[in-house]
């Protein structure tokens, strides 16, 4: 259980540092990187740590920010960003083809891009953490006569 709130307090400080930063900084993407787990999962051969390396090398701040939707959430989606009145506002989907009235996606502004995706994408790290932290429920023995009720007529 403080595995899942220590994990929780990490996305909530991160997203406020998003939140508040005016531009990306390479700190701020290794936090972002550090709290996504399923990079260090997928990355048996180093060839997805080397595509990452190279985009914060190269301050490709953006194509990280798309890379990492694919490979920390492949559930999820890019559904639009949008800019306006000087605020871009991204979206992430899980069914991107259901009309916006039903879809159930996370949304985030920031003033740079890259921000806003990075916003968007603690966002859906949020709204998955409960379901990653759930247990499996135990299975006790059984007192007394176990009886099969199964019908295999």
């Amino acid at each position: 259980m403080s595995f899942a709130l220590t994990t929780e307090c990490k996305l909530d400080r991160l997203a406020r540092r998003i939140r508040s930063a005016r531009e990306v900084t390479p700190e701020l993407v290794e936090q972002l990187i550090d709290v996504c787990p399923r990079i260090r999962l997928v990355n048996r051969s180093g060839e997805v740590a080397g595509r990452v390396a190279a985009l914060v090398e190269q301050h490709a701040w953006l194509d990280l920010g798309l890379a990492l939707i694919r490979i920390e959430m492949p559930a999820w989606t890019l559904r639009h960003l949008i800019y306006d009145n000087g605020t871009w506002h991204c979206s992430l989907s899980q069914q991107p083809n259901m009309p916006l009235d039903f879809d159930d996606s996370v949304d985030a502004e920031h003033e740079a891009l890259p921000l806003a995706v990075f916003a968007a994408i603690l966002q859906a790290r949020q709204r998955a953490e409960p379901l990653l932290m759930r247990a499996a429920p135990s299975a006790g023995p059984i007192a007394g006569n176990a009886i099969c009720c199964d019908n295999f007529a």
